[in-house]
């Protein structure tokens, strides 16, 4: 009976945030390819000046942090009426 109440802790404990860096080339947030760990992040989003620096959203999205490291340049993100970003954890850290 242990072993069981023990396998089910294990089944019930939430995913690891993914934290990576944008790479391009494309402009989609929502694709994998597009992100240095080849997976969209839900953990910190990291800008440093690849491109594009117009980057869509073509779903909803939610992440932890976006942080801007220093030298980044100007980005934009377009996000459709019918989707959403949602930021938590410590928000936008802007150090460019």
């Amino acid at each position: 009976m242990a072993l069981l109440a023990s396998a089910a802790l294990v089944l019930v404990a939430p995913a690891q945030a993914q934290d990576a860096t944008w790479a391009g080339p494309g402009n989609s947030w929502n694709v994998g390819g597009n992100w240095s760990s080849g997976t969209v992040p839900t953990g910190t989003a990291t800008f440093s000046g690849s491109t594009p620096t117009s980057i869509a959203f073509f779903s909803s999205a939610s992440i932890d942090t976006m942080l801007f490291t220093a030298g980044a340049p100007l980005y934009s993100f377009n996000i459709g009426a019918a989707h959403s970003l949602v930021i938590g954890g410590a928000g936008i850290v802007n150090n460019s």
